[in-house]
């Protein structure tokens, strides 16, 4: 190891960093505009500034320090994907590339040795002009590079060459193809290999009107729980003699063809129903009720693998149970338990769940809930889990509130899943913004985690133009060019 390069490194480090933030080195160059729909590893981006990066298999952007560097990897700008402002920042900075290992001689700018580059940044010094010669040709001397002391800190030292047997340029240059290589820049496995390790699935609502190929390319990679809604007012009943199950069907086939585990969401919810169940005579709502659990739940049996059976049938604020709605204007209170039983004869397998909103932070509405929950079950009532849909802001979200709930929860018998995960931003969200959304997500994905009987976890949309109550506030993990947000590394950090 060269004493003199560890010195330096360890000197110049506070400068490099300083220097590197204020963004004061990065070279200046015209780009072709190019529009980007989609970008993957290995990929050149640049955003509205000068600098181009080269995008990790990882998720992040290294920056090329500058053109000298660039030019030991490309020959010209001519693949460079332009990108907005706002893309480029929400891919987190992985760190500067150094010179392409054999393809040139450099030396520090404060310091006369020469050095050869050799695989992942380690500069390892060529002590004689034979040696230079030898491996250079006679041309050698025209074949260095001067490196700012500032970017110094990006290489490591190597060892001496003394002769021309301890370093070929053609194998260097053969052995490292890319920037992936040369940087050791390993793919983070996918938010489901992730929740695995943990003894969980990690998923979202899968929106087959906005599906593409990219969608489902994503979706399989990073999903192993599909949450697949069929509400009554989507088509799927346009009257009490028809159903039509196209759309349920090709998501549930393509859910179990990719491997996932399906929730059905939701079986009977007070809101969104259609005027023909509104006109109903109070004499056949239970009837019907009945008929669309027995007929959907069944058609699924052995394949949706749990049910939000009674969804969102507590007010907020009180903690009572809705009134007003036709359910409860023909069974009373009582439609909860019978939607429960009738589901639990329709399916005797599947997991039974009661989903509702702010039970984090909605302390009536949490007491009610949970009372609901206890009253169910002193009745006998197949009811196995709780799901908290999370709606959360970054600003309102309590985690020692919520973990002491989830606990609540889980000594009462009751498993937890997290059912509908957004963070709302402000319609005009800065960066600060998105990197508190990352907290916030990865807040909760750890408060999660340590809660007792936690299952799953799933995110209410794929994309920030999903969610059709919130397309302007970027609630979910990926932009609206399916491109992972800084949200989506708080997630990972959290599974990690």
């Amino acid at each position: 190891m060269n004493s003199e390069i560890e010195k330096k490194r360890f000197s110049i480090r506070p400068l490099f960093i300083l220097m590197g933030c204020m963004m004061v080195l990065l070279f200046v160059f015209s780009v072709p505009a190019r529009s980007a729909a989609s970008i993957s590893s290995g990929d050149l981006i640049k955003g509205p500034t000068a600098a181009v990066y080269y995008y990790g298999q990882n998720g992040k952007r290294f920056v090329f320090p500058n053109s000298k560097t660039y030019f030991t990897w490309y020959s010209n700008f001519s693949t460079v994907k332009i990108i907005t402002a706002d893309e480029l920042a929400a891919i987190p900075l992985g760190g500067n590339v150094t010179y392409r290992p054999g393809f040139k001689l450099v030396k520090i700018t404060t310091d006369p040795k020469v050095y050869a580059v050799s695989a992942y940044g380690t500069l390892r010094w060529v002590k004689t002009e034979e040696v230079a010669q030898s491996l250079h040709g006679t041309d050698w001397n025209k074949k260095i590079d001067d490196i700012p002391d500032a970017f110094f800190v990006n290489y490591a030292a190597g060892a001496d060459i003394a002769t021309t047997s301890d370093f070929s340029p053609t194998g260097e240059l053969a052995a490292v193809g890319d920037i992936n290589t040369d940087k050791k820049i390993t793919a983070v496995p996918p938010l489901k290999t992730l929740a695995e390790k943990r003894g969980i699935r990690f998923g979202s609502m899968y929106q087959s009107y906005f599906r593409s190929d990219l969608y489902d390319k994503i979706f399989e990679t990073e999903m192993n729980l599909m949450t697949a809604g069929i509400y009554w007012t989507d088509g799927s009943r346009p009257s009490r003699t028809e159903f039509d199950f196209s759309d349920m069907d090709a998501r549930v086939n393509f859910g179990l063809a990719s491997g996932m585990e399906i929730h059905g969401h939701p079986l009977v919810w007070f809101d969104e129903m259609p005027d023909w169940v509104k006109a109903l005579p109070t004499s056949a709502v239970q009837t019907v009720m009945n008929e669309h659990i027995d007929t959907v739940v069944g058609r699924y049996k052995g394949k949706v693998k749990l049910w939000d059976v009674v969804n969102e049938a507590v007010n907020d604020e009180t903690g009572t149970l809705r009134q007003g709605h036709k359910w409860a204007e023909a069974m009373g209170d009582d439609y909860i338990r019978k939607a429960f039983i009738r589901a639990r004869a329709a399916d005797p397998n599947a997991i039974l769940r009661y989903n509702d909103y702010l039970l984090e932070s909605d302390t009536a509405k949490y007491n009610g809930v949970k009372a609901l929950l206890i009253k169910l079950k002193s009745q006998a009532v197949s009811v196995q889990a709780l799901g908290w849909q999370m709606h959360v802001k970054p600003q309102s979200f309590d985690p020692d509130t919520w973990l002491t709930r989830l606990d609540e929860i889980a000594d009462l018998g009751f498993d937890n899943y997290v059912t509908e995960l957004d963070v709302e931003l402000p319609e005009n969200a800065t960066a600060s913004d998105y990197e508190a959304q990352k907290q916030t997500f990865k807040l909760v994905v750890e408060t999660f985690l340590k809660a007792r009987r936690h299952k799953t976890i799933v995110v209410w949309g794929m994309r920030d133009s999903d969610p059709y109550w919130l397309t302007k506030v970027h609630p979910t993990l990926f932009d609206e060019n399916l491109r992972k947000k800084p949200a989506y590394f708080g997630v990972q950090e959290a599974l990690k």
